[in-house]
């Protein structure tokens, strides 16, 4: 009888052995993923951004994408520099051109290019500008343009439609707000009368008729490359491989929503 109870005790002791090493092995954790802080804005045209993380095609590099929301773009490139994001996704600025010529700052890819065969950036004004005449981009001489930030995509794209339209830079008023909504704010209540902003965003706000769709910026800025990927110089001089696995991720994102919606083939990610 106590030879058949130290049988049975044993065998429990063994399974329940078995049993410890088999959760411990279960529970030990894969290779930690790398976090990586993306800067981006909340804006569609920053959608293969999240796309390729949402697929995991992140994490089929072993990275944990962590977003960092900015309201303009030449904050982002300043965190570039200074360390506080890893990589960016945003319009091309005279921050980030500063930056870039200081050493400090690395283009590593293109990310949104205007096209004329794709819907892109609208030219807007309010309705209070647009009764005033201002009824096309070729008619704004003398209006005030809201921009984020001097040196800002906003400001290039307003001075490129001067340039096309012949008329002079100087006879636009650039007035930075700082963020998106404050220029949202003050373009429908009539205290700047023009801006130009991605299509989605152009949508919704001329639905209650206080802004009005005036032009595309397509046919007035010819292959305008709008948005780039970028990185400091520390990261791309000292961690090739890390710019490589996250340019990986990233593209493949940027396949899901570049092509035509009738071929639009999305990568499928390997991790499970």
């Amino acid at each position: 009888m106590i030879q058949a109870l130290r049988r049975h005790f044993l065998g429990l002791l063994a399974v329940g052995t078995l049993a410890a090493i088999g959760l411990s092995l279960s529970a030990a954790p894969a290779r930690a993923a790398q976090p990586v802080r993306i800067g981006l804005l909340a804006f569609t045209s920053h959608s293969p951004t999240m796309i390729a993380d949402a697929k995991g095609f992140f994490a089929d590099q072993q990275l944990q994408a962590d977003f960092v929301v900015f309201q303009a773009a030449q904050p982002m490139a300043v965190a570039i520099a200074s360390g506080d994001i890893d990589f960016g996704v945003t319009a091309i600025s005279g921050g980030l051109i500063s930056l870039a010529h200081k050493g400090a700052v690395k283009v590593i890819g293109g990310a949104l290019q205007e096209t004329p065969e794709i819907e892109g950036q609208k030219v807007l004004v309010s309705k209070a500008a647009f009764e005033r005449g201002m009824t096309s981009p070729d008619k704004l001489k003398g209006a005030r343009f809201g921009v984020t930030t001097a040196g800002s995509s906003f400001h290039y794209m307003a001075h490129k439609l001067a340039d096309k339209s012949g008329y002079a830079r100087s006879d636009l008023t650039i007035v930075p707000l700082q963020k998106v909504p404050a220029v949202i704010a003050a373009l429908k209540t009539g205290q700047v009368d023009a801006w130009t902003i991605v299509p989605n965003i152009a949508a919704g706000l001329t639905t209650d008729g206080s802004v009005v769709d005036i032009g595309k910026v397509a046919d007035y800025v010819d292959n305008y490359q709008v948005t780039t990927v970028f990185t400091s110089a520390a990261i791309a001089d000292k961690k090739p491989e890390l710019v490589k696995r996250f340019m990986l991720a990233y593209s493949k994102g940027s396949t899901c929503t570049t092509r035509p919606l009738s071929t639009r083939r999305c990568p499928r990610p390997t991790s499970t």
